[in-house]
């Protein structure tokens, strides 16, 4: 099928591309190295874990970041992106809205170039992109081709989860469907939320050149494209108005 280039709206919650490598330097030292190699575009914050209090971070740290949760991680970010540096990975995200693949897979390329330079980085070994869209107050049936049964026809369910795991080519695909699970908004009043959750991977391999990396996550981009559209039922998807 023809594959949109953009839709409006897209729907998209989280974003999430990472690369995994090997160094043969210990995690503190590459650090200071990746650290070095960044250009002044991109600002840096050690987030903290939950349950630390009185901790500052900088005043011009963004709010999406204030509030990420989890271990302390070596956060760099700048008006687009954030990427997180941990053991071994580079974890690639939006900072806020989702600016489509046009402009995000080169935010992720300059990074990437950058810390190259380090020469900190041996080989790459395995890239996961993960895209997570959600869906207020919505019934996945009504968008999706996914249809749910089981051995008692005469229940209806009020919500529920899907998960398969399948080989796509050379790529693992992990899909996620949940329907109408209840949730509390931000002025803690109830509602549901459905979403489609697809995770990526490529893995088991040795790259040593950017190029050769850059075109395998852009396959595995397509492939998650192809997956989320093939999704969608037809009326659904001319309502997102999307542009080819």
């Amino acid at each position: 099928m023809k594959l949109p280039r953009k839709i409006d709206p897209d729907r998209i919650k989280d974003s999430i591309v990472e690369v995994k490598f090997t160094s043969q330097l210990p995690y503190e030292i590459y650090l200071g190295q990746i650290y070095q190699s960044l250009d002044d575009t991109f600002k840096y914050t050690n987030r903290p874990a939950l349950g630390q209090k009185n901790i500052q971070l900088p005043v011009d740290v963004p709010r999406e970041l204030k509030l990420s949760f989890g271990a302390p991680l070596s956060l760099f970010f700048n008006d687009k992106i954030k990427f997180e540096i941990q053991n071994g990975s580079i974890i690639f995200n939006c900072i806020d809205k989702y600016i489509t693949w046009d402009l995000y897979f080169p935010e992720i390329m300059n990074v990437l170039n950058q810390i190259y330079t380090s020469k900190c980085i041996m080989s790459f070994n395995r890239i996961g992109l993960r895209y997570i869209s959600e869906y207020p107050e919505t019934d996945i049936k009504s968008i999706t081709k996914f249809s749910f049964s089981f051995g008692m026809p005469d229940i209806s369910s009020d919500n529920y989860s899907f998960r398969s795991e399948y080989k796509k080519d050379i790529y693992r695909v992990i899909l996620n469907l949940s329907s109408k699970i209840p949730t509390l908004n931000t002025d803690s009043q109830k509602k549901t939320i459905s979403s489609i959750d697809i995770d990526v991977i490529s893995e088991n391999f040795e790259i040593f050149d950017l190029d050769s990396l850059y075109s395998l996550i852009d396959k595995v981009h397509n492939i998650e494209k192809i997956t989320f559209f093939n999704l969608l039922q037809e009326d659904f998807l001319k309502s997102l108005n999307p542009q080819y």
